[in-house]
Parts: structure tokens; sequence; C-alpha cells
């Protein structure tokens, strides 16, 4: 199940080169060869890369949440509306990462909770799926990451090409663990003996 698709749009300097054509601030030129100065900058790009270190360092250090969310999809889907959200704002400079940075550690907390918690019958099988979700959206905003720090397109095309097959495994195994919890609140509810 692919997922909807989400872009970025990263701008990146370009300098005339010496030859006539153009290159990436900070890049060799793909024509010639000419090195960059070493005093070229690309503001946009340095300050991408600042914010997007600063959201990778709260990857680590977000403690599980007490309390499991009554809904984990649901919480899962606001969690990866907030991710995207987070680093368009990022990019568009209408935020200096926070966002993104409170999406990571929430997403982070969250897959340590369901790593965490104690697993009974019959739904041994669904944390395990949120649980691998979960990773697959904190995959995801490596992945958004490293777009981020980029230092050409080739590379932030590669890291976009990563961040969606994050989504759609995240998504695949949250969907699966949904047909899992459907199925087993069908079968509580019923009246009628499971074995006959």
């Amino acid at each position: 199940m692919t997922q909807a698709r989400f872009e970025i749009a990263l701008s990146f300097r370009q300098v005339a080169c010496r030859c006539g054509g153009a290159r990436i601030c900070g890049q060799p030129c793909p024509d010639c060869g000419q090195k960059a100065l070493p005093t070229e900058v690309d503001p946009a790009k340095q300050r991408r890369q600042r914010l997007a270190r600063i959201c990778r360092a709260v990857t680590t250090d977000a403690p599980p949440v007490a309390p499991i969310p009554d809904s984990v999809g649901v919480a899962m889907i606001r969690l990866l509306q907030e991710i995207l959200g987070g680093a368009k704002d990022l990019v568009s400079k209408a935020d200096e990462g926070d966002r993104l940075a409170a999406a990571v550690r929430q997403t982070v907390s969250l897959e340590a909770t369901l790593r965490q918690c104690a697993r009974f019958r019959p739904r041994i099988a669904v944390f395990g799926d949120l649980a691998d979700s979960a990773r697959g959206l904190i995959g995801t905003a490596g992945a958004i990451l490293d777009a981020l720090e980029a230092n050409n397109p080739i590379d932030a095309t590669r890291a976009e090409r990563r961040m969606q097959a994050a989504i759609d495994a995240a998504g695949h195994r949250a969907a699966r663990a949904g047909e899992v919890e459907e199925l087993w609140a069908r079968l509580e509810e019923s009246d009628e003996p499971l074995f006959v």
C-alpha cells in the first residue's frame, strides 16, 4: 500500500562557474570540475543543516510515555502529519524546527512505550506491528533530516526515496495492526461462540 506522496521544495544556491555554466554553491562544477571556493556560503542550506542537527539530537533522549494512547493508530497519523508539517515549516522558514523536534520527540517516546509495554494475548502481534510502525515513523523523520542536511539535490532525492519507503512501510504495519484490532473487536462483540 503506497501512501500519498509528500514533497518539500529545497533550494540550493547556484553560482556562476568559470566555464560559463552554473554549479551548486560549495560543490564542484559538474562540467569542468572546478572546486568550490572556501568562501562560498549558502545561508539557506546552512540553516537547514543546523536545524536538522538540532532535531536529530532529540531522537535519542525521549523517555517512554506512561499510558499508551487509546488509539495508537490515530496518534501515529497525527505524529506523521506533525513530522511532515514541521519539515515544511522549517523549510519555509515559518518555524525554527520546534514543531519538527517536538513531533520527533513524541514519536520516539511512543515507540519506546510500545516496545516496553506488557504484551498480552490476543494483541501480542498488534503491539509488535505498532512498535514497528512507530520505528518506521522515526525512519521517516531520519530521512527527512537527511534531506534537510543534504549538500546537493541528488542526496536530497535519495533521502526522499528512503522517506517514502519508510512512510509506506509504517502505513502497511499500522494498517495490518488496525485490521487485527478490528477483527478482535468484532469477535468480542459477537454473541456467537468462536468454536463449535
